[in-house]
């Protein structure tokens, strides 16, 4: 049996199918990405600023955001933002180990 992507993993605890959120297409509509960050597009709630980053970092010092109920780690989305969904076999990883660093260029594929 395969390894299980992190983004398989997510899906199969949210519940949700790959292509119902998490896509290209998707999340360039919900978010823009600069400097290594994600902002929101719109306002998701009245009290979401629009001039910060999205999200908040979470117990295992990930940035993390709500999408549809569903929590999904920000350097997960920025890799889908760019390249796509990650195949299974491979994870995803910082260069410099910072978990908060999720400039692109920062972020690359290691098999899982």
């Amino acid at each position: 049996m395969g390894t299980i992507s992190e983004e398989d993993k997510i899906m199969m605890t949210t519940g949700m199918r790959k292509r119902e959120v998490l896509n290209k297409e998707m999340l360039n509509f919900l978010f823009y990405y600069k400097d290594g960050e994600l902002y929101w597009r719109a306002k998701p709630s009245y009290s979401t600023p629009l001039d910060q980053p999205a999200g908040t970092v979470n117990g295992g010092g990930f940035r993390e955001v709500r999408v549809n109920t569903n929590r999904y780690r920000v350097d997960l989305l920025i890799w889908i933002m760019h390249y796509g969904i990650i195949e299974s076999g491979f994870k995803l990883a910082h260069l410099d180990e910072d978990k908060l660093n999720c400039k692109i260029n920062n972020l690359f594929l290691v098999r899982a």
